[in-house]
C-alpha cells in the first residue's frame, strides 16, 4: 500500500505516504524488497520536486540504520541527493543530514559523495559557516554541516585529503574563532576538525601559524566550569596535536599549557593534566619550566614558605 502510495501522480498521496514513514520508521525495515523502496523514493524526488524537503529528511531519518545506508549505497542515493545540498536552505538542511547519516561508516556512499562532485559544495559551505552573510546561517545548520564533515571524513584517508586540498580545516579553525558562536556549533566545528587533523595527508606543522593556537586559548579563556563537554572537544584537539614536535612548544608558547593548569574544576583538571603529561613524557623543557613553577609557588603557600 505504502509503496503503491509513493508511485501516485498526486503529491497529496506521496506526502502522505512520507509522512507514514517519518512517523514509523521500522516499517521500512519490515519491506520485502528494501531495494525497490529506496528506488520509489528517487522517483518520487525527480517527480515531485516541492516534495525534495520531505523526501531528504525519509533518507535522512532512514540513513540512522545501516541497513538501509548499504540499501542506498547500492541504489545510489548519494549522487541522487547531492543537487540537492545547491537549493534552498531548508532542502540543503535535510539533504545535509541524509548525506552525513548516509556517509556513517559507509565507504560506497563516500566514494558516491566524492564522483557526484559533493566534496566541493560541502567545502563551499563549511565555508559559507565561516564567514559572515546578510542572511546569517542557524546554528542548527552549521551544526549539520561538521556532523556531515565528521560522518564522511571520520577513517577516511581518500575525503579527508580531498577536504583537506579544499582547505576546510581552515573554514573549520575560522567558524571556531567566530565570537558569540553558540556552544553546540563549537563542539561540532571541533569534532569535524579534529577528524582531519588525524588524517595522514594534514600538515600539522603548517598549522602551528596559522590562528589554531590563539583560537584554542581563546575557547579555553572562555571556559566555565560546566563546559564539560565543551573541553572534550578542545582536549580531543590537543591530545591530536600534541604528538607533533613544533606543536609541542606552540601549546607552551601560546599559554595553552598554563591555563590548561590554571583549570578550576576537577573533573576538568583530569583530563587537562593528561596534555601535561604527554608534553612533559615528549621532553618539552620549556613545559618543564612552566610547569615546576606554578605548582613550587602552590606547595610554597600549602607549607608557609
Amino acid at each position: 500500500k505504502m509503496t503503491a502510495a509513493l508511485e501516485s501522480t498526486c503529491e497529496e498521496t506521496v506526502l502522505k505516504a512520507l509522512n507514514e514513514v517519518l512517523n514509523e520508521p521500522t516499517i521500512v525495515k519490515e519491506c520485502v524488497d528494501r531495494a525497490s523502496f529506496c528506488n520509489q523514493l528517487l522517483t518520487a524526488l525527480k517527480n515531485h520536486n516541492s516534495l525534495a524537503v520531505t523526501i531528504a529528511e525519509v533518507f535522512a531519518t532512514l540513513g540512522r540504520e545501516e541497513y538501509f545506508r548499504s540499501v542506498a549505497a547500492e541504489c545510489g542515493v548519494i549522487t541522487a541527493l547531492t543537487p540537492l545540498l545547491a537549493s534552498t536552505r531548508d532542502v540543503r538542511l535535510q539533504a545535509l543530514r541524509a548525506v552525513g547519516n548516509l556517509c556513517f561508516d559507509n565507504d560506497l556512499c563516500r566514494k558516491q559523495l566524492m564522483g557526484s562532485d559533493g566534496c566541493p559544495v560541502l567545502a563551499g559551505m563549511a565555508w559559507e559557516c565561516s564567514v559572515p552573510l546578510p542572511e546569517p546561517l542557524s546554528s542548527r545548520m552549521k551544526c549539520v554541516v561538521c556532523g556531515c564533515l565528521l560522518n564522511a571524513c571520520n577513517n577516511n584517508e581518500e575525503l579527508c585529503k580531498e577536504m583537506l586540498g579544499l582547505k576546510v580545516e581552515t573554514a573549520l579553525i575560522e567558524l571556531l574563532a567566530r565570537e558569540g558562536e553558540d556552544e553546540a556549533v563549537l563542539q561540532m566545528a571541533l569534532k569535524a576538525l579534529n577528524t582531519l587533523l588525524c588524517s595522514e595527508a594534514v600538515s600539522l606543522d603548517g598549522l602551528v601559524t596559522s590562528p589554531l593556537p590563539k583560537v584554542l586559548s581563546t575557547l579555553l579563556h572562555q571556559l566555565v566550569d560546566q563546559d564539560f563537554d565543551l573541553f572534550d572537544g578542545i582536549h580531543q584537539v590537543l591530545d591530536t596535536l600534541v604528538e607533533n614536535e613544533n606543536w609541542q612548544v606552540a601549546i607552551v608558547d601560546s599559554h595553552i599549557a598554563e591555563q590548561l593548569l590554571a583549570m578550576a574544576n576537577q573533573e576538568l583538571q583530569k583530563k587537562a593534566l593528561d596534555i601535561i603529561v604527554q608534553l612533559l613524557k615528549n621532553g618539552n623543557y620549556l613545559c618543564w619550566f612552566q610547569f615546576f613553577f606554578p605548582c613550587s609557588f602552590l606547595w610554597r603557600e600549602e607549607r608557609g614558605i
